[in-house]
């Protein structure tokens, strides 16, 4: 007797995800070389105060972001927002947090401790260290990290953000 002749198992998505991409890497900004979290996205899905846009800039206390050729900072937070889902970014020294995730830099210029090397804790999710993991990462509520070791390699980290919480149903069935 074997188990497949009498159960069947499936998952059924009824429903598609409007997910909002956010590419967070180093840079430098204005004429004072302000070293910032560089947050690009593909859709204005970055948030600062009442301001929405497709890139922003983070120094650890600022958010900063272009407005007519001039730079503008701001003690708002940078947000990361695809409409039910929120992500608030902050900086306690050692790490850039956005929501449970964050990447390791104590000089806002590069991953972990060595430029253009990906590590181990480089990038963690939910106290899970991703920064060497090849496949991309998905988080029960729907969050992508994407190729985390590549782009470790490459002293950035890609996220994928759904408009909403996932769901996914697992059929039994004879």
């Amino acid at each position: 007797m074997n188990f497949l002749d009498y159960f069947k198992l499936g998952f059924d998505y009824e429903k598609v995800y409007d997910y909002a991409e956010y590419e967070l890497s180093f840079d430098e900004i204005t004429s004072e070389d302000y070293k910032v979290v560089k947050v690009e996205a593909n859709g204005d899905f970055i948030t600062i105060g009442d301001e929405k846009m497709s890139e922003a800039y983070f120094d650890g206390t600022l958010a900063w972001y272009k407005e007519d050729g001039d730079w503008i900072n701001s003690t708002e937070d940078l947000v990361l927002e695809n409409d039910e889902k929120t992500l608030t970014m902050t900086y306690n020294g050692n790490h850039v947090k956005v929501g449970a995730m964050w990447m390791a830099t104590s000089n806002l210029e590069y991953l972990g401790t060595e430029e253009g090397e990906a590590e181990t804790a480089d990038i963690v999710v939910g106290g899970i260290e991703l920064g060497t993991t090849d496949e991309s990462y998905l988080k029960s509520n729907g969050i992508v990290v994407e190729s985390p070791e590549d782009n470790a390699d490459n002293d950035k980290m890609v996220l994928r953000v759904p408009n909403e919480k996932v769901f996914g149903m697992l059929t039994v069935s004879k």
